[in-house]
């Protein structure tokens, strides 16, 4: 019944019929992250903040710190 509601409002918008089995959503982008926000940002997550020329490199994952409760009684 879903389905079928789905295609009549797709007729009626005009969209492009859409296989569920290749969703755009799915597919492999051509781009990884990096490139993607280097791309929409024009500042590399590669690049060092600092002195631009290093590049930046997962050394260690950090536990979050989860701050003390403090009693406010």
């Amino acid at each position: 019944h879903r389905e079928g509601k789905l295609v009549l409002c797709r007729q009626l918008l005009g969209m492009p019929v859409v296989d569920p089995e290749t969703a755009p959503g799915d597919q492999p982008s051509d781009y990884d992250f990096d490139e993607l926000y280097e791309k929409l940002t024009g500042s590399s997550l590669r690049q060092c903040p600092i002195c631009h020329e290093g590049r930046m490199v997962v050394v260690e994952i950090l536990a979050p710190v989860v701050p003390e409760f403090i009693d406010t009684s």
